[in-house]
């Protein structure tokens, strides 16, 4: 039921229309289907210290995949790992000691790894409060509608906008 559900649908969506896009852009002559895979673990025992209780045997993370494929191998890869809670997992997935992150790799030459922080919560009381994670995405929301309405009519990506950044409060800036 998880691998099916509306979420993995709606990501699905979005993650093969970037994938393709930045596969796109980059000029790589992609076949027209995108690979996707799913994974998921289950709670081995359950835990009251999430928002909703969670029972033992239900889905705790799941990893998502993207992929761009040229000549059989990946040439743009998207992949989201989500993990619920740090629960003991079947299989035993874990954040690993750098716990909650976004990162980017880019392999080429040189290769790039980075590393985002910060943007999840300290404690599910504290995200409940605010959740940074949340705040960002409505800050690049926000900073978008003046170059969306700009924008001539139809569907516009990130290739056709300028670059999305937040500003200075204009009475900050001077």
């Amino acid at each position: 039921q998880a691998m099916s559900g509306p979420i993995a649908a709606l990501l699905e969506a979005g993650f093969k229309q970037s994938v393709r896009m930045v596969a796109d852009q980059l000029g790589f002559r992609a076949e027209p289907r995108i690979r996707s895979t799913q994974e998921v673990a289950v709670a081995v025992s359950g835990t009251d210290e999430l928002v909703v209780p969670m029972e033992a045997g239900t889905v705790a993370a799941r990893r998502f995949r993207w992929q761009a494929i040229v000549d059989d191998e990946p040439v743009v890869t998207a992949a989201v790992n989500w993990l619920m809670c740090e629960v003991e997992l079947d299989p035993p997935w874990t954040l690993g000691p750098d716990g909650e992150r976004f990162e980017v790799e880019v392999t080429g030459d040189p290769d790039v790894s980075l590393t985002f922080k910060g943007l999840q919560p300290e404690s599910v009381a504290e995200g409940l409060k605010r959740n940074p994670g949340v705040v960002a995405t409505a800050n690049h929301c926000v900073s978008a509608i003046p170059y969306v309405c700009e924008a001539g009519p139809g569907i516009k990506t990130y290739l056709d906008l300028p670059l999305i950044a937040g500003r200075a409060a204009p009475d900050l800036a001077g």
